[in-house]
């Protein structure tokens, strides 16, 4: 892993941008009482800690709590902290596992941040830069950070940067380049934020990394020195306005790639200078920050010529480092001393550190070819494929024309065809709507006949309405005359006007009845809707009715048989009343002295069906379909009773008005069977069933 004072600055970052001190986290936890509070400051206070064995004194009580919560989010922080420590001493192992432990608590409560978070800080653990690059793009496709969230942004900076400075490391410039571009998109936009100047110093950092391997030094001075100068001026006038502990780990990490710039010029003393600068803006040194401070300042003075002092420097970054995973550090540092023990003379020494190098240099480029070979291998796959998807291009792109050219002729054909079909479609309309036209003509002139039919049959029935009038009332009207011009006379005798009398009533009773049957056909035709139907009982109706012409079933000594249950039916009452007294009234009319009349009502299973039975002189069987249909012929009944003959006609349209249906069984001398149906509900679907 690349571990440049820069790189160990930006991680000591990371974990101090907690604006409470140690001491507020301390007393929150003297006065905590539950475990979860106690845990968060034992988080709180091991990610603010420098050294490692705090870290892992406070993490591992926060830790010993946990054991209880195993789902709760602050297990991440603490598995955070664990790593870092286990980092600070090169522990890589140890702190890849706990950072994995981190993301796979963020995967079991789904928490985004620490998912993304503890894996990128895993990546960075990474022994080669070709491992590490590919990882990172493999997390940049997992991800895939299209709808971007506030905590991916400096993510997304850290990402490319990395990628880019591993690129400078491998000498693809061209791709360093390119990948410090991309993560100019998601710097801090805010000038005067302390994340902006730590975030601008890494990409000028990297930056004169990338121009120091692909130019000549005196051009880097010219491009970078002047570059950086009015930025530190800018950052050192933000930190006295912060006055912060994040600004003086700001200036640290601006210090410190000052300093790597400076040493890339081999200005070595001023070099120096801002390397003390940036470690004594940070009160306490982690051991990382400080054995690379002691590399830097060691690669200095020998560049300086002070190579006993540089080898010091060196020594003490190397009992460090020679136990840390970090080959590429430890490397470095025996290639320096292999340079100053050379220097001094001391060329026994030089060939033990430069084997040394070498074993280690051996062991780190071996991964690194490793991981370089399988980009190779990638690259040539890729390129065989570019040549495939070209040659499959060029063959696509010659059939599409073929098949373009073949589409055209098939268009024109389609085109004629589409043409013809038009034409016959248009001609089939036109004789279908001249059809249609017709026919609703047919249909007009057939309603206007109809209508025409009906208006006759309504003059026809008016005529025959004012003949019946007319003979009916002319009788009652003479006799009353009669009798009133006797009894101007006083030509009449007690016994005589009795008798005139009393047919004078019966024969008004008629007319009576004539008259109600009139208006209640009148009011029919003219479509008179009445109440809205709804549930009656039948039975108590049909009592009614009994009791209201029981004195008229006596006179002919008649016998009524019922069988009324109790049931509902849907109607209006008013018209049931009138339905049920003509069908009585017509039975008793219609029925011999001692004969018997029977009514019943059958509930089935969703209508009621009303039978009306008599044993009476029946209707003759050329006059049955007048009786219900058209102007009915007028009838005397056995005791010579006269009635309008519109008892039937109405009785029929009323059940229709219902929803109901009428029957009527009769032979001639054999009595007559009335059968009536109605609905139980609103439902008139079951119409064709009462049939």
């Amino acid at each position: 892993m690349k571990t440049t004072l820069v790189a160990i600055l930006i991680c000591f970052v990371c974990h101090c941008t907690i604006a409470q001190t140690i001491d507020f986290w301390k007393k929150k936890l003297h006065v905590a009482k539950h475990d979860t509070t106690k845990m968060i400051c034992y988080s709180e206070i091991a990610n603010l800690q420098i050294r490692a064995d705090s870290i892992f004194y406070y993490v591992r009580k926060g830790l010993i709590i946990s054991k209880g919560y195993p789902n709760h989010i602050i297990n991440a922080k603490l598995y955070n902290g664990l790593a870092m420590a286990y980092d600070h001493i090169g522990k890589l192992d140890s702190a890849a596992y706990y950072y994995d432990q981190a993301h796979q608590v963020g995967l079991r409560l789904k928490d985004d941040k620490q998912i993304k978070y503890s894996h990128f800080n895993k990546t960075l653990l990474c022994k080669s830069s070709g491992q590490r690059i590919s990882e990172l793009q493999q997390m940049l496709k997992k991800y895939n950070f299209i709808q971007l969230r506030p905590y991916d942004r400096p993510l997304l900076f850290g990402i490319y940067t990395t990628i880019a400075q591993d690129y400078i490391v491998l000498e693809n410039l061209n791709k360093g380049k390119e990948y410090l571009q991309k993560s100019r998109k998601y710097m801090i936009s805010f000038r005067d934020s302390v994340y902006y100047n730590i975030q601008y110093s890494m990409l000028l950092s990297s930056e004169a990394d990338l121009y120091y391997k692909s130019h000549s030094p005196a051009l880097l001075a010219a491009t970078f020195s002047e570059k950086y100068k009015p930025f530190l001026a800018e950052s050192e006038k933000t930190a006295a306005t912060k006055k912060n502990e994040l600004s003086l780990t700001m200036m640290s990490v601006v210090y410190g790639n000052y300093a790597t710039i400076l040493t890339f010029e081999k200005k070595y003393n001023e070099s120096n200078y801002y390397i003390n600068k940036a470690t004594v803006a940070i009160k306490i040194l982690p051991e990382m920050i400080l054995y690379n401070k002691y590399y830097a300042l060691g690669k200095n003075y020998v560049g300086l010529g002070q190579t006993q002092k540089g080898l010091r420097y060196l020594e003490k970054a190397y009992m460090f480092f020679k136990d840390s995973q970090y080959d590429d550090k430890e490397f470095s540092i025996l290639e320096t001393m292999a340079i100053a023990n050379s220097k001094l003379g001391q060329f026994k020494k030089a060939h033990d550190y430069l084997v040394k190098a070498l074993i280690i240099n051996k062991k780190y480029n071996n991964n690194q070819q490793q991981q370089l070979s399988l980009e190779v291998e990638k690259q040539l796959e890729l390129s065989e494929k570019q040549e495939e998807i070209a040659a499959q291009e060029l063959e696509n792109k010659l059939k599409e024309e073929r098949i373009k050219a073949e589409q055209k002729q098939k268009n024109i054909v389609f085109g004629l065809l589409v043409l013809s079909l038009g034409l016959l479609a248009w001609a089939v309309w036109s004789y279908r709507t001249q059809r249609q036209l017709r026919q609703l003509l047919e249909l007009q002139n057939l309603s206007l006949a109809t209508k025409t039919k009906e208006l006759t049959e309504a003059n026809q029935t008016k005529d025959k309405i004012f003949a019946v009038l007319g003979h009916d009332l002319r009788s009652p009207i003479n006799e009353l005359k009669t009798i009133l011009m006797l009894f101007h006379s006083r030509d009449i005798t007690p016994t005589k006007m009795k008798e005139l009398i009393h047919s004078l009533t019966a024969k008004i009773e008629v007319v009576q009845e004539m008259m109600n049957n009139l208006l209640q056909w009148s009011l029919l035709e003219l479509k008179h809707q009445g109440n809205a139907p709804q549930m009656v009982f039948a039975n108590k109706i049909i009592e009614k009715v009994i009791q209201q012409l029981k004195a008229s079933a006596d006179k002919k000594q008649l016998s009524i048989e019922t069988s009324l249950p109790a049931v509902q039916i849907l109607a209006q009452e008013e018209d049931l009343d009138i339905i049920f007294r003509n069908l009585l009234s017509n039975a008793i009319k219609f029925t011999p002295n001692g004969g018997t009349i029977r009514i019943e009502v059958l509930e089935k299973s969703d209508f009621i069906e009303i039978l009306c039975t008599d044993t009476g002189i029946g209707i003759p069987a050329n006059t049955l379909e007048t009786t219900t249909n058209a102007f009915p012929i007028q009838r005397k009944g056995t005791a010579g009773e006269v009635g309008s003959g519109l008892g039937l006609k109405i009785t029929k349209e009323l059940i229709s008005k219902n929803h109901g249906k009428l029957l009527v069984h009769s032979e001639n001398n054999q009595g007559t069977e009335i059968a009536i149906y109605f609905s139980k509900s609103s439902n008139y679907q079951n119409e064709k069933s009462m049939l």
